[in-house]
């Protein structure tokens, strides 16, 4: 803090240090701190000490000090650009971090700031800024929905590949699997996403080899133990290619370049990688976007349409592993099979339903270890097994019936949530309810605590000062 560093922002580091430490001990050996050098990112925070933070205008017409963002001149719309400034350290050190900054759309009327956060992250050699508000609404912000909404839809989730589109849930409203719909992933979201890697494990390639060529052909010249390419070159030299990174190599270019060492053909690889980063961000960056601008389209829909929604989601952590760790054996997963569940992304999904439930006043229930796929939806029998080669069509031998994995699962899911909805909807809201309630009494204690707090330190100096 001495140095100038906000006493939030070092508040927040020690406590991250103290929770590593204690995380680390659970397993018997102590953290490991990333270095400095390796970080993608970190930030500094201001935190306003008013009750409930400071007012929205305050900040946007220049009235503090710390932070300040000036209205756009052409008002708030897609893309609007204005200038910002933010304080670093102590406000007596009058240093200050000034640039433009993009916004989209105008905060809420009556919101008031906690606190914001300016953080900077490193993507390839440079770094992207970015600012974080942290609002108290004056109201929550509540969206339209239709008339007469129906009461319930299940959906069942996965992760199934198909040309058409990766399968990601099935869904359904009246527990019938043949009337059930099928969500499935856009193609061009997953050919970007499958692009992206492409492009990444290319560049892998490319710094293997170039880092082989630089240990055969490139000598260090006369430098003094201090120099920076001397350190660097010499704790380089004794890892492995695959333990080098890419952002590393570019940082020992620019120091080859201050000393005029820099070999042409490292250049023209620096060149070459520079320009494949650039179109693995764009196309990974405009996926990961596309990907949660639907989720969030299909999240609101359902809301709008339902007042209560059903989630079955399958064990991801344990789609993650590799080897069962009770039996020793290979996982029930292969590794193509774990990497459409990152293509999927089925915790984005569901994050976006929890909200999208939030802003329309819709339940969330969840099931879990329910036998939906295993039992056939239509009549009932535990003989339905999955036909081959994909395993995604279940057939039936009892009622000789076909149907989609997704739309049983959903159906039958359907069926245990709409067999006991109304006790399961009230228990939802009586817990929601009574969550809320123990947040306002929390903050209510600590107003209060704050508050004694205050009274016994005035009075302690007013003693002190008495003669």
């Amino acid at each position: 803090v001495q140095d100038g560093l906000g006493p939030f922002t070092a508040n927040q580091v020690l406590e991250a240090a103290l929770r590593a430490w204690k995380q680390s001990m659970k397993t018997g050996r102590a953290p490991r701190f990333i270095s400095h050098t390796e970080k993608t990112q970190d930030s500094l925070t201001i935190q306003f000490p008013q009750a409930g933070g400071v007012a929205v205008e305050d900040i946007l017409t220049g009235k503090r000090r710390d932070v300040v963002v000036m209205y756009p001149r052409n008002g708030f719309r897609r893309r609007s650009y204005t200038p910002f400034r933010f304080r670093l350290g102590l406000a007596t050190a009058e240093r200050y971090a000034q640039g433009t900054l993009q916004v989209d759309r105008e905060p809420p009327q009556g919101a008031r700031v906690a606190l914001v956060r300016l953080v900077r992250k490193k993507v390839g050699p440079r770094y992207r800024y970015t600012l974080q508000f942290l609002l108290h609404l004056a109201e929550p912000i509540r969206l339209e929905v239709a008339n007469g909404r129906k009461p319930l839809v299940a959906l069942h989730f996965g992760w199934a590949f198909d040309e058409a589109g990766r399968k990601i849930a099935g869904i359904s409203d009246n527990g019938d699997p043949l009337d059930a719909l099928i969500l499935s992933l856009p193609p061009s979201i997953e050919t970007d996403l499958s692009l992206a890697d492409a492009l990444r494990s290319e560049r892998d390639l490319g710094r293997d080899t170039v880092v082989l060529r630089l240990r055969s052909e490139w000598k260090l010249p006369n430098l003094p133990e201090t120099d920076a390419l001397r350190l660097l070159w010499e704790k380089w030299s004794r890892l492995p290619a695959q333990y080098l990174s890419t952002n590393g190599l570019h940082t020992l270019a620019a120091l080859m370049r201050e000393r005029n060492a820099l070999p042409e053909w490292f250049d023209d690889w620096r060149k070459a990688d520079k320009l494949m980063w650039q179109d693995q961000v764009h196309k990974a960056h405009s996926a990961r976007n596309r990907r949660t601008t639907y989720y969030r389209q299909v999240a609101l829909d359902l809301a709008r349409r339902y007042e209560t929604l059903v989630l079955e989601l399958p064990n991801l952590q344990q789609a993650t592993e590799k080897v069962n760790p009770n039996t020793g054996e290979r996982a029930e997963f292969s590794s193509s099979v774990r990497a459409g569940r990152a293509i999927a992304a089925l915790h984005s999904l569901e994050a976006a339903i929890h909200w999208a439930a939030c802003k329309c006043g819709s339940a969330v229930l969840h099931l879990k270890g329910e036998a939906t796929v295993t039992v056939c939806a239509i009549c009932g029998s535990t003989a339905i097994a999955p036909m081959l080669p994909k395993g995604q069509i279940l057939h039936c031998p009892d009622c000789d019936s076909t149907v989609e994995r997704k739309a049983n699962g959903a159906a039958n899911a359907w069926k245990l949530a709409q067999a006991d909805r109304e006790r399961l909807v009230t228990e939802y809201w009586e817990t929601v309810l009574r969550k809320r309630h123990e947040i306002v009494q929390r903050k209510a204690q600590k107003t209060s605590n704050l508050t004694r707090a205050r009274k016994a330190s005035a009075a302690r100096n007013a003693k002190e000062r008495a003669p």
